[in-house]
């Protein structure tokens, strides 16, 4: 029996069944090779479900992923491909180091649209025998981020891109060399009556170590300011609310807050109400 569980989040105890309605379960014997697949789905997806396994005796590893999971591509790593990317796994074939998930628009540009949520989790070396009747825990994050970007001071019609490296994953949850660039396009836009553009952003999972780079763009394609990106996981590092990886995986939404003067210099940023450090334009 497997028994997912959703505790890294802002609110308190299990959310698994109040945020899970969809699991699939991705088996791998001792040598890191790809066996069977179990999947469950519907409302009776409750905190405490267990999920039954079927195996034969030896060591296994689980990949869970859950959510939204057809929103996104499950594939492997091949060379010689376009992205460098198969979407398909084969039993007997696969490997835990070519497992990849990737969002569709990976190397494209964005349709704005909402990515649905996505969860991952890992449970190593589970030993499976005769006798065991036991129950492996196996702890869910969730994937997905949804960023808001408010800008003071740009003219009506103004737009915006993110562009990183982070639109797929390994069997490790975190991005692979082989990962290209993603560029997000809002899926939602709006003018507010204060001189502020409101660009609402879904995004994978962000990393310590990663980037995501801001632009922003005048009604006609051009650089509101000439040469600018914004890397946001460096605003957000420097809000004192988020120090480690833990802490990004534990927060799902964020609110960036943008006030530029009339030369277009950066003269405000605020991460989910947190002031960060001056800023100046950035090349």
């Amino acid at each position: 029996m497997l028994q997912p569980r959703y505790l890294l989040h802002t609110g308190e105890g299990d959310r698994f069944g109040e945020a899970v309605h969809h699991i699939d379960v991705y088996a791998f014997d001792s040598l890191g090779i790809y066996r069977k697949m179990f999947r469950d789905k519907g409302a009776h997806l409750k905190n405490g479900y267990r999920m039954p396994i079927d195996l034969p005796e030896g060591k296994w590893t689980f990949l869970c992923l859950g959510g939204k999971v057809g929103d996104y591509e499950i594939g492997i790593f091949k060379t010689g491909i376009p992205q460098q990317f198969s979407p398909a796994v084969s039993p007997g074939i696969t490997t835990l180091s070519d497992f990849r998930v990737k969002a569709y628009f990976e190397q494209k540009e964005n349709l704005e649209y909402s990515l649905g949520e996505l969860f991952f989790g890992r449970l190593d070396s589970v030993e499976i025998t005769a006798d065991n009747g036991g129950t492996g825990v196996v702890d869910l994050m969730k994937n997905t981020n949804k960023i808001e970007v408010r800008v003071k001071g740009i003219a009506d019609g103004s737009s915006a891109r993110i562009t990183s490296d982070n639109g797929r994953f390994n069997s490790e949850n975190v991005t692979p060399a082989d990962a290209g660039t993603i560029i997000y396009v809002p899926y939602y836009s709006a003018s507010q009556t204060d001189d502020t553009r409101v660009f609402q952003f879904d995004v994978l999972r962000l990393y310590t170590d990663g980037h995501l780079f801001l632009k922003l763009l005048n009604p006609d394609g051009t650089d509101v300011i000439p040469g600018f990106t914004k890397d946001l996981i460096n605003a957000i590092m420097s809000s004192p609310a988020y120090h480690t990886q833990e802490d990004l995986d534990r927060e799902d939404t964020y609110l960036i807050e943008l006030v530029l003067s009339k030369d277009g210099v950066i003269i405000s940023l605020r991460v989910n109400g947190w002031e960060t450090v001056s800023t100046t334009p950035e090349v």
